[in-house]
This record gives structure tokens, C-alpha cells and sequence, in this order.
């Protein structure tokens, strides 16, 4: 008779098996990277600073989401942003590291994503198409969680081709804390797998529950409207057939065209040979767009940028049908449909690319404005407090996350005010670098004779409307920057 063998405890080396190893080396580099760019100038912008700015009033429970226009209640970053409020001045540059790591690692995801699905030549193609899609450069650069919740998406693809479809539907809801049109893909993922009985009835509704319990209840305590969130969007996001028609343009041209041919003949190609998964997930990124093309045209806010997760999907089923299609041919054949494919591609990258270099160097400028700022503001904190709220010029609304965060102060008590600088002010977050005249006139419209004004416009002569003769005085200034108080308010001229 053999004796039982006894069962040995599992050595703690176990826990360092090469995948998860691997995994480790992929987050450091990427949070290493992510850490190392902030080494340029660095900024976040509109949303980012918003969720930098909520993440600080949730931890000191006064959340406010009352925001004129932009930005709107986000959970997703807000998960992240809070526990970082804790670092104090640090929280806005520990999210940048964040959001770029999470982005790099976004990168390095689809990279499998496609290995896994047809080779390494697809992960090299999918890398390839990724880094310069539209908008990606920007998301990174000032700390968007689109490319966080890319990242997120391609995990859940990932857990659910590795047989693991609890940890994919966790990934997905998350996803869903981002875009909350997710949260119909999360909802039918969940069912099926209830249907397959790989997740407990519990968990399943867990995830359903508290995914719009963190869109819903938050907003409501910070603005006193459940759907504040909503009707913000539709203030800054156009509706109508009309916005319909040209966001479903946009969401089309998303990924390149060759991309979104190899991904359907690639899926066909792969079910052929009883392979399913390509087609799985050409099927989801189709179903995601069909399914915001029909919200557009009911009226939901029509953006092209909202498929951009989707647009990412579906750019790596796309390298992946492409290694597939090249296979697919005899051997002697394969260099040739291989450099067809090529040289359908490279334009649309190669337009792509010098997209990101422009982006590039936009946001590096719009990081040296806001570091002026940042200073300018540092410079005149005596006169922020005595004299009045800080009002900006309208047209810099990305701003105002920075100097509320600065100031200490909610979004909303941040000033707009017309001026007659509308079209330089429009154009300066494409062009940070232009610079008004020193002979130039700014007429700023304000009804008050009490206000701290954040100028861009230089030395250039500030006229407030209706008060012609009003002197103002320079309480700090810093680049373009001007902290403008009236000289005749008592006490503000003082603070300088």
C-alpha cells in the first residue's frame, strides 16, 4: 500500500513565478518612466484638474461639482485623486505619474493583447498604431484617465482569454467608472457569466450596484442633482442629429482604415479555423460604437472622442488580423501582402505621428503658461485672499482647476469675465507660446470695481468696461502672467 504523501506548503519564491515577475518589471518601468517625465514641463489641464481639485474636497468632505461648463464628475480618477490628496501639493503631479504610467502600461497591454491573438509582428503593429492615435499624446501628457481606462479595457480582455472572468468584469466595471456607456457592456458581460455560472450572483451584483451608485451619489452630494454630471456635459458637448452625423464621422475615421479591414477579415478568417476570439472582440468594439451612435441621435451628448476605447480595441484587432491575413497566404507570397499592407498603413501613422509631434510640443507650452501662472499665483496670495475671488478671462476655462487649487477654493468661485481678447484667448491653448503687443488694448468686461484679474495678456494696456479711468496695480507677474487688483481698493494695492 503507498503512504499518503504529506503535502508540502507552497515555497514563498512561488509568489515570484516569471509572468508575475514580468508583470512587476512592466509596472515599475512604466511608474519609473511615468516619474522620470516630469522631468519637462508638466501640466495637468481641464478634467484632470477638476478631479485633482474634488479629490481634495472629498477627503475634507465639502465635494462641490457645481461647475459652470467643464469639467464633470468622473469616478474613475476620483478613486486615485483622493488618497493622493493626502500628499498635499504633491497630488497633482503623483496623478500625472499615474495617468502617464497607466498609459504606458495601456501600450504595453495591447502589445500582448495582439501577440496573443496572432504573433509578435501583430504586437509590434498595434504598438505601432497606438502611441500615435488621435488625441493619445494629449490624454497623456496633461493626465486624462482615457488612456488609463484603455489600459483597463485590454486587461479585461486579457483576464477573460486567460480564463479568468471575474477579475475581467472587475476591470471592466472600472472601465465603466470612466465611460458609463461601458456600463451596458458590463452589464451583458455580467449576465453571461452568470448564465455560465462563473460568478456568484452577489458578486455579480455588487458590480452592478456600485458602478452607478459612484456616478450617481457623489455628483448628487456635490451639487444637489443626481444627474448634474449629465446636464454638464451637454452644456460643453454638442446634441442633435447634426453633432450625431459628425461624431459618428469622427468615431469612423478613428482608427486607420486599413486597421478596420484587416480586423474584420481577420476575424472572419480566424472563426473559420474555430477561433472566436478576434471576432469576440471586433464584436464588442462594433457593439460599443453602434451603441453610442444610437444614444448620439436620441440625444445623449455626441462626441467622436467617446469611441476612442473602443476606437483602441479595435486598433489592435486590427494588427492582429493583419498578422493573420499575411499568414493566411503561401508562404512565397506572405512578403509581398505583408509590404501591401505596409504601405497601406504607413500614411495614415505617418499623419498620425507628426500630429503628436504638434501635440507634443503644444502641451509643453501650455505647461510652461501654467508654471508661470503657478508662480504668479504664489506671488500674490496675499492679494487673492484680501481683495477678492480670482476671475479669469473667458476662453481659459482649462485654467481654472489650477487656480482653484491654488487658491484653495472650489470651482465655481473661480471667475469668467468676458474681454475683447476672445480670438487670441482661443487660440492660445494651440499656441501657448503667442504674446500680445505691449501696445495692445484688452478691454475686460467686469461690473465690479473690487476683483483680482489673472491677465496672459503681458504688458499690454487692461481696460475694464464701464470703469475707463480705473487704475489697476501689478501685485505679481510672472511671464505672460499679471495678477491685476484696482489701485484705488483699499488694501489690495498693499498686498503687492
Amino acid at each position: 500500500m503507498l503512504r499518503p504523501t504529506t503535502k508540502l506548503a507552497p515555497s514563498p519564491f512561488a509568489l515570484f513565478s516569471p509572468a508575475r515577475t514580468r508583470t512587476l518589471f512592466i509596472a515599475a518601468a512604466c511608474l519609473a518612466l511615468a516619474g522620470l517625465s516630469l522631468l519637462v514641463p508638466s501640466a495637468p489641464t481641464t478634467d484632470p484638474w477638476g478631479w485633482i481639485v474634488w479629490g481634495r474636497e472629498i477627503l475634507h468632505l465639502s465635494l462641490s461639482t457645481v461647475v459652470p461648463r467643464s469639467p464633470s464628475w468622473k469616478p474613475l480618477p476620483a478613486l486615485a485623486t483622493t488618497p493622493f490628496a493626502l500628499a498635499g501639493s504633491a497630488a497633482p503631479w503623483l496623478w500625472l505619474v499615474l495617468a502617464r504610467a497607466a498609459g504606458l502600461a495601456a501600450v504595453v497591454a495591447g502589445y500582448y493583447l495582439a501577440k496573443r491573438l496572432a504573433g509578435r509582428a501583430a504586437g509590434v503593429v498595434a504598438v505601432a498604431a497606438l502611441v500615435p492615435g488621435t488625441l493619445w499624446m494629449h490624454w497623456m501628457a496633461h493626465g486624462y484617465a482615457e488612456p488609463l481606462a484603455t489600459g483597463l479595457l485590454f486587461g479585461a480582455v486579457l483576464c477573460e482569454l486567460s480564463g479568468r472572468p471575474r477579475w475581467a468584469l472587475v476591470l471592466g466595471s472600472l472601465v465603466a467608472l470612466a465611460r458609463p456607456e461601458a456600463f451596458f457592456l458590463v452589464v451583458l458581460y455580467g449576465l453571461l457569466l452568470w448564465r455560465r455560472h462563473q460568478i456568484h450572483p452577489a458578486q455579480l451584483a455588487a458590480c452592478l450596484i456600485v458602478v452607478p451608485l459612484l456616478w450617481l451619489v457623489p455628483d448628487w452630494l456635490g451639487s444637489g442633482d443626481p444627474l448634474h454630471a449629465s446636464k454638464v456635459s451637454r452644456l460643453v458637448v454638442p446634441t442633435g442629429t447634426k453633432a450625431a452625423l459628425a461624431a459618428v464621422g469622427q468615431a469612423a475615421l478613428m482608427v486607420p482604415v486599413p486597421l478596420t479591414v484587416t480586423a474584420v477579415l481577420g476575424a472572419a478568417l480566424a472563426m473559420r479555423r474555430g477561433d472566436h476570439r478576434l471576432a469576440g472582440i471586433v464584436a464588442v468594439a462594433a457593439g460599443w460604437g453602434a451603441l453610442l451612435a444610437v444614444l448620439w441621435f436620441a440625444g445623449y451628448p455626441a462626441d467622436g472622442r467617446f469611441f476612442f476605447l473602443a476606437a483602441s480595441l479595435l486598433t489592435v484587432a486590427g494588427a492582429a488580423g493583419a498578422e493573420l491575413i499575411v499568414r493566411s497566404v503561401r508562404p512565397s507570397r506572405q512578403v509581398a501582402v505583408a509590404a501591401v499592407l505596409a504601405i497601406a498603413l504607413v500614411p495614415f501613422l505617418a499623419e498620425r505621428t507628426g500630429d503628436s509631434v504638434i501635440e507634443a510640443k503644444a502641451a509643453l507650452g501650455r505647461a510652461r503658461l501654467e508654471a508661470d501662472l503657478r508662480t504668479t499665483l504664489s506671488g500674490a496670495r496675499v492679494a487673492l485672499r484680501r481683495c477678492d475671488r480670482p476671475t479669469l478671462p473667458k476662453g481659459l476655462g482649462w485654467l481654472k482647476g489650477q487656480v482653484a487649487w491654488a487658491d484653495d477654493l472650489p470651482l465655481r468661485k473661480v471667475r469668467g469675465r468676458s474681454s475683447s481678447a476672445a480670438h487670441f484667448l482661443s487660440r492660445l491653448p494651440h499656441e501657448p507660446g503667442m504674446r500680445l503687443s505691449h501696445s495692445a488694448t484688452v478691454t475686460v468686461y467686469m461690473h465690479r470695481t473690487r476683483f483680482v484679474l489673472l491677465s496672459p495678456f503681458a504688458d499690454a494696456r487692461i481696460r475694464i468696461a464701464g470703469h475707463p479711468g480705473l487704475r489697476l496695480h501689478t501685485a505679481a507677474a510672472a511671464g505672460p502672467w499679471r495678477v491685476l487688483v484696482p489701485a484705488s481698493t483699499r488694501g489690495c494695492s498693499a498686498a503687492a
